[in-house]
């Protein structure tokens, strides 16, 4: 925090005192604390660096506007390269923690091009486990959303999955703290970042879904807090070995959306799935859709 403060005030320093060129990155009219609010962002999902700057101060003002740049194309917004109230809008919607992948245009946004978190499973039969329920919760309504979830990737591909009760499973749902809680991912804030997950390969925690214990879900057609549902799709999509997406309508998109009746996995979220894992047979899916 005291670099990220200091590359800011650097930066303010620099836009008043330069006269032929150097300007700060946040829009007219926006103070200190929005211009620190989008650099935490950025930093926070790998978008910016601040730790080892040119001038030994955490400060690279080409590496800061690129960083914001790279942020606005991912996400469809004007490349402005700068601290705007659009770029801020986008970043106060509820996300997934997992990082951003590295985004170079929109050459990139073709409808069947997906993006790889990192390893996979070496089966298609997985177990998952819901180790951690808040008590205010209803336990049997959260198992229920989340066999739901995971029809959704086992009904377009060999994949199964298997509710176990104790005992290890290869994937494990856990309602976890708001602040730091064993894995360097801090919830940060209120409606901020919702959750987050880890690929198959990752080295600590493979399989895991950490959801923020302190968010207000909701189930079904139900519009007010975050869709319990349409989290689990995307966190399972991690824990499977996907990305993030810059398609809005993807599954793998970082934004958690509002209540969506349409929401499944588009074209591009099907070649990723079909990629690592292959394609459900017919006679399954013809048997599949029988029921």
């Amino acid at each position: 925090m005291y670099v990220l403060i200091s590359a800011c005030l650097l930066l303010v320093a620099a836009g008043r005192t330069q006269t032929n060129g150097m300007n700060v990155p946040l829009a007219r009219g926006l103070g200190l604390e929005k211009l620190m609010e989008g650099m935490e962002y950025l930093k926070k999902y790998s978008y910016i660096h601040l730790d080892a700057g040119k001038d030994g101060n955490g400060l690279d003002m080409a590496m800061i506007k690129s960083g914001i740049g790279k942020y606005q194309v991912f996400h469809g917004l004007p490349k402005t390269e700068m601290i705007d109230e659009e770029t801020l809008d986008k970043m106060d919607l509820p996300r997934c923690g997992c990082r951003d992948p590295e985004f170079t245009g929109e050459a990139e946004r073709d409808e069947f091009r997906y993006w790889l978190e990192g390893g996979m499973w070496n089966k298609t039969e997985l177990t998952v486990r819901i180790s951690r329920i808040p008590n205010l919760m209803s336990k049997k309504s959260v198992r229920r959303v989340l066999k739901q979830a995971c029809r959704v990737w086992s009904s377009r591909s060999p994949l199964t999955f298997t509710e176990v009760r104790s005992g290890g499973a290869d994937i494990n749902v856990k309602f976890m703290g708001t602040m730091d809680h064993g894995d360097r991912r801090a919830f940060w804030r209120p409606l901020g970042e919702v959750g987050h997950a880890f690929s198959p390969s990752d080295p600590a925690l493979p399989g895991d879904i950490h959801l923020d214990a302190s968010e207000s879900y909701s189930f079904e057609e139900e519009t007010d807090g975050i869709n319990l549902f349409q989290l689990l799709v995307h966190e399972l999509g991690h824990t499977l070995g996907l990305g993030h997406s810059p398609h809005p309508q993807s599954v793998m998109y970082p934004i958690a959306r509002a209540y969506d009746p349409a929401f499944e996995l588009s074209r591009n979220d099907m070649a990723g799935l079909h990629a690592l894992y292959g394609r459900k047979s017919r006679a399954r899916l013809r048997n599949r859709q029988r029921h």
